[in-house]
């Protein structure tokens, strides 16, 4: 099982996610946009402020022990490391808090047993 996900929390507890429950990580940049319209001229989008970055990552419930470590993340109130792409650069992080906005799809397709996944949003901080 290869590493695809880790978290290290402020109390330097580290939160390890396989590459079976990790599914997805996605960087979004995030700025502030101004947008004008106007009749005689071609719109105009202005950019203001610095770049910054939401991460959303897609998790699956493979293992026993992936509910405990999610709910290590939804308990955790201040910031982390988020090593969101350690597979290909374990260097690669950036410091984060979890926005309470996370969601929770569960597929049944005919088992008993259903597949749960979670998408849990993140903000950049500093």
């Amino acid at each position: 099982m290869t590493i695809a996900v880790k978290f290290i929390l402020l109390d330097l507890t580290e939160i390890e996610f396989y590459d079976d429950e990790a599914l997805d990580a996605e960087l979004i940049p995030v700025t502030d946009l101004e947008y004008q319209d106007n009749d005689n001229e071609l719109p105009v989008m202005e950019q203001r402020g610095d770049v910054w970055y939401q991460l959303k990552i897609k998790f699956r419930e493979t293992y026993s022990t992936t509910k405990a470590k999610l709910q290590q993340l939804l308990d955790e109130h201040q910031k982390m490391y988020c090593y969101y792409c350690y597979q290909a650069d374990a260097g690669e992080y950036k410091t984060v808090f979890l926005l309470p906005d996370t969601n929770e799809f569960q597929f049944f397709n005919g088992d008993p047993e259903a597949i749960i996944e979670h998408e849990f949003t993140f903000l950049e901080t500093i």
